[in-house]
């Protein structure tokens, strides 16, 4: 008897044991598994979600629509856009239509707009060290005033553009060189200058002219053409001949020299705070895109120069290279600019734009 009491014990503690295992077997929830980590890069601009709107950037020229600058900002604008993939859109608006010339950067540094075309050297008002892109005699040539901008960028106007405009540049290329443009008579030697009423841009214009011989008359870019045209003044160094070319003022300007005077830029600017706000893939996106347009336009300037040269000549106009020697002494001449700019911005800052002219010329 009691061993049939032990088997019975036996017998129920085996059920017990196979219905705990069966209803463990057939339990519907799946054991956990370890996430699995993908071996493929995230897309760099996934699409956007549905009803999702593109950050906008504001992008102001004052230049026309037209223009190369312009057309080439145009392309930019639609390469970026593109691979951007709706996540950030560049509107442009050229002529003027977002801001004038003498309100975009102010505007870009309040972020009422996002990205501005804009020659540095115009800013000199608000800080003179910009200034140094239009010392005279400062570059040998196109290349050189490009290479000048690069290295002054890095050490210098990058900070300055950082701290006074909450801006960084994008885009950087030079117009052309402004040279001698005579309405009257050549500019052959220094002794040429004397006593003849200049068209200047900017005061270093100014300054220069006087240190040559001859009397500065400050005006607008468009105002210059008009007063070559009546005879109000004998020449103007405020334009290059590209501009002489482009704009058919030709039938004023007789002569030319060709003397690499005064350097001259073109900035693609970008307001710092939007541009660090972009996720990482897009501030790439933009600078390559945006190293692309600095590339083909200085390329496109390059040829323009001295396709303009050609077509002057053709025109009717006198084009004159100036002998290196006689370089030379134009540029002793106007030493005294040099010393009264150094001595504004202080030796440290006057350094580093040595350096930079020094190894662009090399």
């Amino acid at each position: 008897m009691k061993k049939l009491s032990v088997l019975i014990s036996f017998l129920i503690v085996l059920l017990l044991i196979v219905s705990v295992v069966l209803s463990c077997s057939t339990s519907t929830s799946p054991p956990p598994t370890a996430a699995k980590t993908s071996t493929q890069p995230a897309p760099a601009t996934p699409a956007p979600t549905a009803g999702s709107q593109p950050v906008i950037i504001k992008f102001a020229s004052g230049l026309p629509p037209v223009d190369t600058v312009v057309v080439k900002g145009q392309e930019l604008a639609q390469r970026f856009n593109q691979r951007a993939n709706g996540k950030y859109k560049i509107e442009l608006s050229a002529g003027g239509a977002l801001a004038t010339m003498e309100e975009e950067m102010d505007m870009l540094k309040a972020g009422a707009i996002q990205m501005a075309e804009f020659p540095i050297e115009y800013l000199s008002g608000s800080d003179i060290r910009f200034s140094a892109v239009t010392l005279p005699f400062l570059v040998k040539d196109m290349n050189a005033n490009v290479a000048f901008l690069k290295n002054i960028n890095q050490s210098l106007f990058n900070n300055i553009l950082a701290t006074k405009f909450n801006a960084m540049p994008l885009v950087v290329w030079t117009t052309g060189i402004h040279d001698y443009l005579g309405a009257k008579k050549p500019a052959k030697t220094l002794e040429d200058w004397k006593g003849q009423l200049v068209w200047v841009a900017n005061p270093t214009e100014a300054d220069a002219v006087k240190a040559l011989g001859g009397s500065p008359v400050s005006l607008a870019f468009f105002d210059g053409y008009p007063a070559l045209q009546k005879g109000t003044v004998d020449a103007g160094v405020g334009a290059n001949p590209t501009g002489v070319w482009n704009f058919k003022w030709y039938d004023a300007i007789k002569y030319i020299t060709v003397a690499n005077m005064f350097g001259t830029s073109g900035y693609f600017d970008i307001n710092l705070n939007v541009f660090n706000a972009m996720p990482k893939d897009i501030q790439q996106i933009l600078l390559e895109e945006s190293q692309r347009t600095e590339n083909e336009l200085i390329t496109y300037m390059n040829q323009f120069a001295k396709d303009s040269l050609t077509e002057l000549a053709k025109a009717g106009t006198q084009v004159y290279n100036l002998p290196d020697a006689e370089r030379a002494r134009w540029k002793e001449a106007t030493k005294s600019v040099y010393d009264q700019y150094y001595s504004l911005i202080g030796a440290a800052d006057a350094q580093k734009i040595q350096e930079a002219a020094n190894k662009a010329n090399q």
